[in-house]
């Protein structure tokens, strides 16, 4: 019994650097998306850049964009920017309306948000990128 015990504990390091070469590698590709995708790097972008009192429209469309939007606002100490939030739906975002300055964050390849760039009223600013490569997200500008 005690031999089997010892042996066993020494594949312990073996079994570990699996899961450690997979964590650190593969893993952080493959879970991106599902831990929401690099959300941060947009609305940090925007909070950055972002004048006072220029409003911010939020796709409803990104899970828990409201949250997010709040966290990094208070966290890049700009808590100002929490008020200037508009949470739109954006195939029915009346674009027109917005000023010039407002900023619009939406998921890379959102039909309604390229359209508005095409409309040449908006431009992009930002596209953020997931660990692979692929777009996440896509901020705008008005004109």
């Amino acid at each position: 019994v005690g031999g089997a015990a010892v042996a066993l504990l020494l594949t312990v390091p073996f079994q570990f650097w699996g899961f450690y070469r997979h964590y650190m590698g593969q893993y952080r590709i493959a879970s991106s998306r599902y831990f929401g995708g690099n959300l941060r790097e947009a609305l940090t972008g925007v909070v950055a850049r972002q004048a006072e009192g220029a409003p911010v429209y939020l796709s409803r469309r990104i899970p828990f964009v409201d949250r997010y939007w709040r966290f990094y606002s208070i966290a890049r100490g700009r808590s100002d920017l929490v008020e200037q939030a508009r949470f739109v739906d954006t195939p029915n975002f009346d674009a027109g309306a917005a000023a010039p300055g407002a900023a619009l964050v939406c998921a890379a390849g959102d039909d309604a948000c390229v359209a508005l760039q095409a409309s040449g009223d908006w431009t992009k600013i930002l596209t953020t990128s997931e660990p692979d490569g692929t777009a996440a997200f896509t901020v705008y500008e008005k004109r």
